[in-house]
């Protein structure tokens, strides 16, 4: 069961919807989109993209239900800082007030920390904090930080309730932190998860990186009835070749 923490009054006060600024939060979620839609085109279908809309629908949630709250507001800079461009021509990239520019990846992942790492230290408790914790788990993993990975992810699944969505989302992003650090046992424990749960989002990405994971431990006999289950519960699944591939492998 799922530990409920309530909130404090600040809290509660700091989430309370509000209706003053219709076109900020139309404009922010605009460029969730936006962010989403460009991520997509670049890579189908990988731990990555899959990650990159889940924080993306999480952060869209989050301000639906506080809007311009301050909680919500840190949540902002998080994707403000999240859709900075990166400069990898060396030339001076100018950028608008809220798309920052970087000069490397590395760069861009370190703010995105340090400002998800801002709205989980004031509001813990609230939506927007656990929605950061996802765009901080993906920022962590991409500067090789597999405990701050590891540790925002876990702490998304222990205050998420059992229906969130997201779920999925995070036990994706956790499986590819304990892979990072190669500890495959874990991850494959993490991407069980998502290939057994009731939520469907992700299901057959759970499955073929749960079997990578499990044949990366030796057990090619579970690895390959991970593969099985893609062949006979989605056919239509763009993993179908990839799975297909594998389990060739493994034979």
């Amino acid at each position: 069961m799922v530990k409920k923490i309530k909130p404090t009054k600040e809290e509660r006060k700091a989430a309370s919807p509000s209706l003053d600024q219709p076109d900020e939060f139309i404009s922010v979620t605009q460029r969730i989109f936006n962010w989403m839609t460009a991520n997509s085109k670049t890579v189908l279908w990988t731990l990555g993209v899959m990650l990159a809309i889940g924080v993306a629908y999480a952060a869209v949630t989050s301000i639906m239900t506080q809007r311009s709250s301050k909680a919500s507001a840190l949540l902002g800079d998080v994707i403000r800082t999240q859709e900075g461009q990166v400069d990898l021509s060396g030339l001076a990239l100018e950028g608008t007030s809220d798309e920052p520019v970087f000069k490397s990846d590395q760069e861009k992942n370190q703010a995105v920390r340090a400002a998800a790492e801002k709205l989980v230290a004031a509001y813990p408790r609230s939506h927007a904090a656990n929605a950061g914790r996802l765009f901080l788990g993906r920022a962590c993993l991409d500067l090789g930080d597999d405990a701050c990975s590891v540790k925002a992810f876990e702490d998304f699944l222990e205050l998420a309730s059992a229906a969130d969505p997201l779920r999925n989302n995070a036990l994706l992003g956790l499986g590819a932190a304990w892979e990072h650090k190669g500890d495959f046992a874990k991850a494959a424990d993490a991407y069980e998860k998502v290939a057994d749960g009731s939520i469907s989002f992700g299901k057959d990405l759970g499955l073929y990186a749960a079997a990578r994971s499990r044949a990366a431990t030796g057990d090619k006999e579970r690895a390959l009835r991970h593969l099985e289950r893609i062949e006979a519960d989605f056919p239509d699944s763009p993993l179908k070749s990839d799975a297909t591939t594998l389990a060739e492998t493994l034979k």
